[in-house]
C-alpha cells in the first residue's frame, strides 16, 4: 500500500519555507490506518 497517497502536504504551513505533513486523510481511512500502525509495530519489533 502506497501511504504517500494518504498523507497531505501543505507548504509554507505554519511559516514560509515549512512542508507541513497532514496525516489527517490517513487516519480517515481504516484500512491504510491499520496497514500503517502494524508496519510502524513490525518495524519496531525488529529492532
Amino acid at each position: 500500500m502506497d501511504l504517500k497517497a494518504y498523507i497531505a502536504t501543505v507548504k509554507d504551513f505554519p511559516k514560509e519555507d515549512i512542508m507541513f505533513r497532514d496525516i489527517t486523510p490517513l487516519m480517515l481511512d481504516g484500512k491504510a490506518y491499520k496497514y500503517a500502525a502494524d508496519s510502524l509495530t513490525e518495524f519496531a519489533k525488529s529492532k
